[in-house]
């Protein structure tokens, strides 16, 4: 009797679930709809305190000085440095940009076994092209970066591109590919910085083309290396303040990274930096408040501006600290803090909004790079970055 029994229900449990994925089907047919099903973000990585990581960071040309402060004293903490040295022409041929100081930080780098491996920086899409599609142009560019690499003897160079056309997808990888190669036999490295991506089907709010150019699965067989920057979420110039980098944000980027990347490959770009957005306050309008300046939460609904967002490193927001009594708050791993001040230059009273990462952010997001065991970190830029490093 209880033999039969159960033969009936598991019959009954299979025939309802039968019927459940039938009328699934026939409701998504019916209707024309698209069910977005992510199976990446339902998965919570197991944390991992112990996992190692590698770190690394930029050093633009223009804050070299501050940047060698920080070193000197943060050299022990990073495995690779980047120090943002070069630019490309159009005929395929490089800007050197490295500063006269920068024998000091060949020493340092030394002294402390750090793998010096310096950016090329490109964010003009029209220059690019014009280097991609034409022959001559393209074997300089890469003989240019070979012997550069070579020459210097540099660990390998990182590819700092933000801005290609869809039309030139193939020969970005066709470039990629040979100077992947050509590295690769000289004992360098290659490592190519991506913008954040987060889906295959996502309204990207710039630079989509650049986007659907970079695909990472495909980068990640050239690459030693791919560095995501993963920030700018609310980059600079939008109208309202946002998060730049919120902590669930970058959960989807990294569970969307380890579907295209090998884990020992990724590296997590963490922001040192600070964005403030203000107004002027009307002086015959006593009931104005923050409501001009509302924090934007979704990418999507935060328009672009003319006026850019006043950006701080974290000394100077320290100093805003100190100096200024306001509102604190906390959203994803970010500090907010509302406050007016006149402005010394206009002499305009303000009304501000400061948007900053404290060294609990800075550790939230290296702990997500543990728990995913993803390579490491690199921080976007060092310099008068206070204790965001302690």
């Amino acid at each position: 009797m209880m033999k039969k029994f159960i033969r009936i229900l598991i019959f009954v449990l299979i025939f309802l679930g039968v019927i459940t994925v039938i009328t699934i089907v026939i409701s998504v047919l019916a209707g024309n709809k698209v069910i977005n099903i992510n199976l990446f973000s339902q998965i919570t990585p197991t944390p991992n305190p112990y996992h190692q990581l590698s770190y690394s960071a930029w050093i633009p040309d223009w804050g070299i000085n501050e940047g060698l402060t920080s070193l000197k004293t943060n050299a022990a903490k990073f495995d690779y440095l980047s120090p943002v040295w070069y630019e490309v022409k159009e005929d395929g041929s490089l800007i050197n940009k490295k500063p006269k100081n920068a024998a000091k930080m060949f020493s340092i780098a030394n002294k402390n076994d750090i793998k010096l491996v310096p950016a090329i920086a490109m964010f003009d899409h029209e220059l690019f092209t014009k280097v991609l599609q034409n022959q001559e142009n393209l074997q300089r560019h890469i003989t240019a970066i070979y012997d550069l690499v070579v020459s210097e003897d540099y660990a390998g160079i990182d590819l700092d591109y933000e801005s290609t056309k869809l039309q030139d997808k193939e020969q970005y990888f066709a470039f990629l590919a040979e100077l992947s190669a050509k590295l690769h036999q000289a004992d360098k490295i290659l490592i190519v910085t991506v913008l954040a991506k987060w889906g295959d089907a996502v309204i990207y709010p710039s630079l989509p083309e650049t986007r659907i150019v970079q695909d990472w699965s495909r980068i990640a067989e050239l690459a030693d290396q791919v560095r995501i920057m993963a920030y700018d979420y609310t980059y600079s110039k939008t109208q309202f303040p946002g998060p730049i980098a919120p902590v669930n944000w970058i959960k989807d980027i990294l569970d969307y990274a380890v579907t295209k990347i090998p884990r020992e490959k990724i590296i997590l770009g963490i922001h040192l930096y600070a964005y403030e957005w203000w107004l002027e306050v009307d002086p015959t309008n006593k009931d104005q408040e923050f409501s001009s300046l509302t924090f934007i939460t979704n990418y999507l609904l935060n328009n672009s501006s003319d006026k850019a967002a006043r950006a701080y490193t974290y000394d100077t927001v320290l100093k805003v600290l100190a100096e200024n009594q306001g509102e604190r708050s906390e959203y994803q791993g970010e500090q907010i803090f509302k406050y007016q001040k006149t402005n010394s230059d206009t002499g305009k009273l303000e009304n501000r909004i400061l948007i900053y990462i404290d060294p609990v952010g800075v550790r939230q997001r290296e702990q997500l790079a543990k728990d995913y065991q993803i390579a490491g970190v690199s921080y976007w830029r060092l310099g008068r970055e206070a204790d965001l490093l302690d």
